[in-house]
């Protein structure tokens, strides 16, 4: 998955980065924060930066600065079914970041609802990416 920063003025590029893993990597969602950092969200079917893969594909979060695209952090985590974010926002101070999508496990311990999938919602802490909570239904 890539990220890139135009100029607002020209659509000039000021920087690209690439995030994920060898394995297969899908980008799904881009949003900034109350600071102007990019945090992106999508999805993997590998490890990501010492975190193991935990099913098929997990949601991969990460935070990058707004002036050069530095990595700020990178967190991946999943079920041990398929996981897959389809959004990402700040919330109303932008400050924590939400992310949703779909997953056919048990997220963060949570019985999943009857049927294939469930939909999620999770929040991350912006200042380092923790998992404040995730809800499934």
């Amino acid at each position: 998955m890539f990220v890139s920063k135009l100029s607002g003025a020209d659509g000039t590029l000021l920087w690209t980065k690439l995030l994920g893993t060898n394995a297969s990597d899908v980008g799904t969602g881009i949003t900034v924060d109350r600071a102007g950092s990019v945090c992106v969200t999508g999805y993997s079917n590998g490890a990501l930066a010492g975190q193991p893969n935990a099913g098929s594909h997990d949601i991969l979060v990460a935070k990058l600065s707004p002036t050069d695209g530095a990595l700020a952090w990178m967190v991946l985590y999943g079920s041990q079914g398929d996981d897959q974010s389809a959004g990402i926002a700040t919330d109303s101070r932008g400050y924590n970041i939400l992310v949703t999508g779909n997953t056919a496990g048990d997220l963060e311990h949570r019985t999943p609802a009857t049927g294939m999938r469930d939909v999620f919602v999770s929040m991350l802490a912006s200042y380092d990416g923790a998992l404040l909570w995730t809800t499934q239904y």
